[in-house]
């Protein structure tokens, strides 16, 4: 584990938002359609958010004592004798980041704007429950351009904070384009 990591995880774990919302912009954004066109590029950007969950919630938890990889039921375990708010941000976060946007690559706009809050949300709680952290939210932190800002970033240019919808209703537009995860 990196020193950083030792250090301060939250701060760490917000570096991967930042990093995710650089790569996701390499996939280009389609105004028209509400998509992105490249699905690698959801890929990468939905496993480097999770990975930055996992740093956070591995400080807080403490899940990765013993033999093996945790699954993600052990997190949910561990989250749910610590906090029920963590236990909801970390069941859909997992959902949307690793499963949607990391197996499947949803190239959908709001399942990839969900995924960002959902990391915003569980870092943001793993802030305020970790001692010794203080809480600052994340509402500064880089995220996935909005729709026009999309379409003119090029890679070396920062994007900003958007507007998001509910995950429900970004299931509910892109069900019947999104295999089932397994």
């Amino acid at each position: 584990m990196d020193d950083i990591e030792i250090q301060n995880p939250i701060e760490e774990a917000r570096r991967y938002v930042s990093n995710a919302a650089e790569i996701i912009v390499n996939s280009k954004y389609d105004p028209e359609t509400k998509l992105y066109r490249d699905k690698k590029y959801v890929r990468i950007a939905g496993d480097t958010l999770w990975k930055g969950c996992l740093i956070a919630l591995d400080a807080l938890l403490h899940v990765r004592q013993g033999k093996g990889r945790p699954s993600i039921e052990k997190y949910k375990k561990a989250a749910a004798q610590r906090d029920g708010k963590l236990l909801s941000f970390i069941s859909a976060g997992y959902e949307t980041m690793h499963l949607y946007m990391g197996y499947d690559g949803n190239k959908g706009k709001k399942i990839c704007d969900a995924g960002f809050d959902y990391a915003n949300e569980i870092i943001d709680r793993c802030a305020m429950l970790l001692p010794g952290t203080t809480p600052t939210p994340s509402t500064a932190a880089v995220q996935v351009p909005s729709t026009a800002e999309s379409t003119q970033l090029t890679q070396s240019e920062p994007s900003s904070v958007p507007s998001t919808s509910t995950l429900s209703l970004a299931i509910a537009q892109t069900s019947s384009t999104t295999a089932a995860p397994c």
